[in-house]
This record gives structure tokens, sequence and C-alpha cells, in this order.
């Protein structure tokens, strides 16, 4: 039998105390060998601090849960395609969310149980989903119907090809060296077009939710990685490190790193070369070689080959495959921001050019046109033999013709003898109406 803890001499009790399991150091007793183990109430006092410990966990979830589904709807209600009609809708959508954390300021307490705590997490969890698909949804639509307007008014099908043949059609790109792009984000041209920053944020949200439930929610996880692409991948990511966590060489708040923190090598067997085939075809796209990038390639793939000391199982280095992939997110983003630099210089230059050609175009016009009226005013003197004959101010040159109006009729010719003839047609003395009529100055 063990004897109680008044019996014994406590002169070591401290050193013994680094042998005990952390959260039962006040609660400890010692056998006669000299032993350490927990009492009921040691198991009782850790069983506590853990179930509190399990409690703060889950309120830090639910409060990042409303925090991040408010900055998606926040982000969504920047998108160019809503009207002030589907962002006032998205306002009352906010307005759930802010409610509900109003709600749970009052009614989270440290000293709830976790099965309650849980419960309120499934209710925010359900409320939050039931958000951002209404969310999802207003976006959606806004954005279909801005594609069949556009469609509609240049004949263009909704998704970026002309509908004639089928090939992009370009509109607004810049090209810099052999590629075309985004003067504005460098974004290479050829690739479909880009998610707007809701979208890019709304997927990087529901990756972290999918990784931060209990185990992994591969129903939310996998279709997303599954559809990254090239002309995605580079905004998820760029979304990610600007809310959810910056990537570090060993840390694992980056994008890659958390999802591979949190799946096993099988996962990572299907779905880390589609990651890899994205950002190697966005990387072609906008002109890095592929000599730059080839390094961090063979990286991962050799990552991927890696086993266990045993020779057998496979044992993947999680950094290093996240590491190298974001090795090669970099060399795009620095890239498409060179390319952005580059094509805003060429596309000023090709402004000034086009306001040059266009103003020498308008005073080539505006010479042809003095040049005809002065061949009219040739005729006139000529045919009606006076030199001192003006042209009538009621004779007008619209249109590449002549014209004048007489008694409400137009009559239009497009050189003086074919004006001449229209309006003596109409039945009127063409000298009287073309010409100046001197003012007579004698009392």
């Amino acid at each position: 039998m063990f004897q109680a803890l008044g019996g014994y001499n406590y002169s070591n009790f401290a050193a013994m105390q680094q042998n005990i399991p952390f959260g039962y150091q006040n609660a400890c007793f010692i056998n006669p060998m000299q032993q350490t183990c927990p009492t009921i109430m040691g198991q009782q006092a850790a069983y506590a601090q853990g179930a509190a410990q399990r409690v703060s966990d889950e309120i830090k979830n639910i409060g990042q849960s409303l925090a991040q589904a408010k900055y998606a709807i926040s982000s969504a209600m920047q998108s160019k395609d809503l009207s002030e009609e589907d962002k006032n809708a998205l306002q009352e959508e906010l307005k759930k969310i802010e409610a509900k954390e109003q709600e749970l300021t009052s009614t989270l307490r440290m000293d709830m149980s976790v099965d309650d705590v849980r419960k309120e997490k499934d209710s925010v969890q359900e409320l939050v989903q039931q958000v951002m698909m209404a969310v999802q949804n207003k976006v959606a639509a806004a954005q279909k119907a801005k594609a069949e307007q556009a469609a509609q008014g240049d004949g263009t099908s909704t998704d970026g090809t002309d509908g004639a043949d089928g090939s992009a059609d370009g509109a607004g790109s810049v090209k810099v060296g052999d590629t075309d792009v985004d003067p504005e984000t460098g974004r290479p041209a050829s690739l479909d077009p880009a998610l707007d920053s809701y979208e890019a944020a709304s997927l990087a949200f529901q990756v972290k939710q999918a990784v931060e439930c209990p185990g992994t929610n591969h129903d939310i996880l996998d279709p997303i990685v599954q559809n990254l692409n090239a002309s995605n991948i580079v905004e998820i990511v760029k979304a990610w490190e600007g809310k959810h966590g910056t990537h570090s060489k060993e840390g694992n708040d980056g994008f890659f790193a958390r999802i591979f923190d949190d799946v096993n090598d099988s996962w990572q067997n299907e779905n880390v070369p589609i990651m890899l085939n994205a950002l190697v075809k966005r990387a072609e796209a906008a002109g890095i070689k592929q000599s730059e990038i080839e390094e961090y390639i063979g990286n991962v793939h050799s990552a991927m080959a890696e086993r266990d000391w045993t020779g057998l199982m496979e044992w993947h280095d999680d950094h290093k495959i996240a590491n190298n992939l974001m090795e090669i997110y970099n060399k795009i983003v620095e890239k498409e921001a060179a390319l952005a630099t580059n094509a805003g210089k060429i596309a000023e230059e090709d402004k000034k050019k086009a306001e040059a050609e266009e103003k020498e175009e308008k005073q080539k016009e505006e010479n042809a046109i003095k040049e005809t009226k002065a061949q009219f005013l040739a005729d006139m003197r000529e045919i009606w033999k006076d030199e001192k004959l003006e042209i009538a101010d009621k004779v007008r040159y619209e249109d590449g013709k002549f014209q004048i109006r007489i008694e409400g009729n137009e009559y239009s010719g497009n050189d003086f003898n074919a004006l001449v003839k229209a309006v003596e047609d109409g039945g009127y003395d063409a000298k009287k109406y073309l010409c100046k009529q001197k003012v007579d100055t004698k009392a």
C-alpha cells in the first residue's frame, strides 16, 4: 500500500519533479521505492488542465473562423463585378457573422466543457459555410453576367476566346520580348482569366479551414488542390501569404508547408505533381527558362523519392518540397513584376506613339479640308469670274460634302459645281445663296 503524502521527507522533491509529466507536479507522492507516480488528485488536475487547454484552443479556432469569414466577405465586396445591390446583400451576410461574434462574446467562457464549446464551434462552422456559399454564389452570378454581357457586346465567347476561330483576343496586352502580358500585373496573356481578389482569398480561406479542422477535411482540400493550374496557383498562394501565413525555410505557416504538415506521403504522391506542374507551366508562360528552375524541380523529385532509414518506407522531406516549390513561385512573382514594369513602360511609349499618330492624322484631315475648301473658293471665283467672292457663312463642309440649308431644304455636293447644280435644281439662284452678299454702305 502507498503511504499518504505526509509520511515522507520531501527534501528531494524538486529534483524528482523533473521526472514527473507536466500537470502532475503539484499532486504526486513517493512510494517506499522512491518512485514517482500520480495520485487520483494528480490525474484529475492533469485532466482539468488538458481540458482547459482544449477549451482555449477551440475558442481560438472559433474566433479565427469568424475573423477569416469577415475578411473573405470584405474582400468579395471589393470585386468590380458586383453591383451596389450585390454589395448590399454581402453586407447583410457580414452582419450575420458580426452578430454571431457579438453573441459569443457573452456566451463563451473558459469554464465551459469541451463538448459545449465544440457544439458552439460546429454551429459557427455551419454558419460560416452557409454565408460563404451565399457569397460565392453571388460573386459567381455577377461574374457570369458580366462575361455574358461582354460576349454579346464584342462577339467573343465567355471563355475569353474569339467566336470565329477560338483564338484568344489578347485585348489590352503588351508584348514584352516574346511574351504578351497584362501591363498592370505582368501576368501572361496566354493564361485563362485571373481570379479576382475575392476568389483567390476565398480559396485560400477554404484551404485554411480544411487543414485546421480536426484531421484534414479532404472534401474541401482535395478539389481545390486538384484544380490548381498555371492560371490560378500564383494568385491563391499570394492570397494565403497575405493573410494566413508567410513561408519560411523551417516553418509550417506557408501555403505548401501548412498543407504538407497535415497530409500523408500518399496524398503528396498524388498532389505534389499537380502543384509542381502548375508552377512550371506558369513559369514557362512568363518566359522563365527551364534552366532557371530545373534545380528546384530536381529537388522536389528527389525529396519525393526519399525513404526512411530502413529503405523500405517512404519518408518525404516536407520542408524540402515546400521550399523548392516556393523557390519556383518566387521566381514567377519576381519575373511577372519585372514584366509589369517593362510592359508599363512599353504601354506608355505605345500610348504616346498612338497619340502622336492620332494628332498627325487629325492634322492631315484638317489640311485636307482646308485644301478642299480652298479649291471650292477657287472654282467659285474662276467660274463666276470674280476674284473678290467669298463663300457664304451658311455653306458647311460636313461628312466630305459641301452643304447648305435653304428654306428648310438641304442641298449638298462633293464640290462647287455639284453644289451649284443641286441648288439650281431646287429652283434657287446659286450665286445668291453660295456667295457672301456685299453690304451697300451708301446712304
